[in-house]
C-alpha cells in the first residue's frame, strides 16, 4: 500500500479531513513499513528499466523484494516481474461470470 496513493484517493473522494483521520488510523495499523531509500530507488529503477511496469508499480514491487514476501494485487503488469517477484492477482470485487 502507498501511503500517498491512499491520501489523494480518500482526500478526492471524501475530503481532506475524512482522509487524515484515515491517515491517522492507517499509520496506527500493526505493519512495517517500508520507506524509499537509495537502495530501494536503485531496485525500483533497475525493475521499471528492465520491465514493462509502471514507476510507482516498480517502487511496490521492490519493497515487496526487499521484504521477501507475495505482494498481492489487482495489476496485471506485475505479471512481467513473474520469476523475479513473489505475486499473486487477486480477483475483482463484484459478481463473478459464474453467477450471472
Amino acid at each position: 500500500m502507498r501511503l500517498t496513493e491512499v491520501q489523494y484517493i480518500k482526500t478526492y473522494d471524501d475530503g481532506p479531513e475524512k482522509a487524515r483521520r484515515i491517515m491517522n488510523a492507517i499509520q496506527r495499523f500493526p505493519i512495517s513499513w517500508i520507506h524509499s531509500d537509495a537502495t530501494l530507488c536503485a531496485s525500483a529503477a533497475e525493475l521499471k528499466a528492465a520491465h514493462t511496469i509502471s514507476f510507482a508499480d516498480a517502487f511496490v514491487a521492490a519493497a515487496a523484494m526487499r521484504a521477501g514476501g507475495v505482494l498481492l494485487h489487482k495489476d496485471p503488469q506485475f505479471k512481467a516481474l513473474t520469476g523475479i517477484l513473489k505475486h499473486e492477482m487477486l480477483l475483482p470485487k463484484g459478481p463473478t461470470a459464474a453467477s450471472t
